[in-house]
């Protein structure tokens, strides 16, 4: 969703003024990867990993629709050109085309701009999809334009100029071919969201990050329940601030909340709620050391690319955009951690990732802040439960990655035959 602080925000790269590849680095190659948001940016993250192990000298371009976006991309690969993606015109996209000269132009699950694709091929920019998914909404959307002139033209051009679409699965891959795409183009290379944060180094998920410097930042005690919320929207904040006064009513055993909100526009608002239900709050960015959150306080994580190492000290975790009905955010990455998840009902952005968590019983849903509650009580009174169902979560991430590889060889191949061509 975008907020008129994502548009006014360097404006100009709204205009196509990305910044300029320096001299020295037109010799190499060159990516530019089109990410919406923080979920998308994130999927990008092993895939870049990837990608780099062979080609080491590679430049990276990453653009972002939203503030939030950017952000988590320039933390996230902090020697790449970051921008906004300019308004979907070809005097706009035209310009940043020749402004970032990439070799490969890439679109993370259902980015499909019409100018921008058709922008590229002009300046023969083979275009592909990774991680490519189509709802259910837009693949009645587009199968409504199909219908009519001259939209029908349009997007059939649009669609035709992609070179190869890498999807999900063959749900998605029979969604792209009723929209247009040429069976030869589509090959299915599985979810991507499933490599986040994956470490097959690590034999302990909890060993992928390192978890004492937050514990100790935070005033954290190892036998504390610590409860983090990721991505929360409103009025997720009150649904889990009523479950966390339930919970330290009915527990002797400390209980920490951490609320990390999706739109750090929302910190004074949130700041506001948790005073009201009486609770002290402390943001994580003014956190150094010097100062140690009080018992039964809130943190409030406030800063961009850290959640995933937050996830890491956990006990469970609540994902966000669930209950505010958003589709929720990314369950991969505290499943990975081996964390139980619990979530509202809203889960269509990640339901084939959310059915399988359910299953095992690694994910559960809750309707209420009462069956929140309930459901973390049993799991504080039963801590060998509670690593049961983190490590069944930790299977199903194991058994799903290996996209970001097989997504890798596709780019590969494109990448280098683009250059011969």
């Amino acid at each position: 969703m975008f907020r008129i602080s994502d548009i006014t925000h360097r404006f100009s790269e709204r205009l196509g003024f990305a910044p300029k590849r320096s001299e020295e680095s037109k010799s190499s190659k060159c990516i530019w990867f089109h990410a919406a948001s923080v979920g998308e940016v994130n999927t990008l993250k092993p895939l870049v990993e990837e990608l780099q192990k062979s080609t080491p000298v590679l430049n990276i371009a990453v653009s972002t629709n939203t503030k939030a976006g950017r952000g988590t991309a320039e933390s996230s690969f902090p020697q790449s050109t970051i921008f906004y993606l300019p308004f979907d015109s070809s005097l706009f996209v035209g310009n940043a085309l020749r402004r970032i000269k990439p070799d490969l132009l890439v679109l993370v699950e259902q980015e499909i701009w019409p100018n921008l694709i058709l922008s590229a091929k002009k300046y023969n920019v083979p275009v592909i999809i990774i991680n490519g998914r189509i709802t259910d909404r837009s693949l009645h959307r587009y199968v409504n334009l199909l219908q009519k002139l001259p939209y029908n033209r349009i997007i059939r051009k649009v669609i035709g100029s992609l070179d190869k679409v890498c999807v999900q699965n063959n749900s998605y891959a029979e969604r792209f071919g009723l929209i247009g795409v040429s069976p030869s183009k589509i090959f299915v290379t599985g979810n991507m969201k499933y490599d986040i944060g994956r470490n097959s180094k690590c034999q302990n998920p909890n060993d992928k990050y390192p978890t004492s410097d937050y514990r100790e930042l935070f005033g954290i005690g190892n036998t504390t329940f610590v409860i983090v919320a990721g991505s929360t929207h409103p009025p997720e904040e009150e649904f889990l601030l009523e479950t966390y006064q339930k919970l330290i009513v009915s527990h002797t055993q400390e209980i920490k909340l951490i609320i990390a909100p999706r739109h750090l526009e929302r910190l004074n608002e949130v700041e506001h709620l948790i005073a009201r239900h009486g609770f002290n709050s402390y943001k994580r960015s003014g956190l150094n050391g010097s100062t140690t959150p009080s018992k039964n306080s809130v943190i409030i994580l406030d800063t961009f690319g850290e959640l995933d190492k937050v996830y890491a000290i956990a006990s469970v975790v609540f994902v966000g955009g669930t209950v505010a009905k958003r589709g929720g955010h990314n369950l991969i990455e505290p499943a990975s951690l081996g964390k139980p998840i619990f979530a509202g009902g809203s889960l269509h952005n990640f339901q084939d990732i959310a059915d399988e968590l359910i299953a095992v019983g690694a994910a559960k849903i809750v309707k209420s802040s009462g069956e929140l509650s309930e459901n973390i009580s049993a799991l504080i009174s039963q801590p060998d439960k509670l690593s049961a169902v983190g490590q069944a979560g930790v299977f199903i991430v194991e058994k799903g990655s290996g996209a970001a590889k097989r997504n890798a060889v596709v780019i590969r191949e494109m990448l280098y035959n683009s250059l011969q061509t």
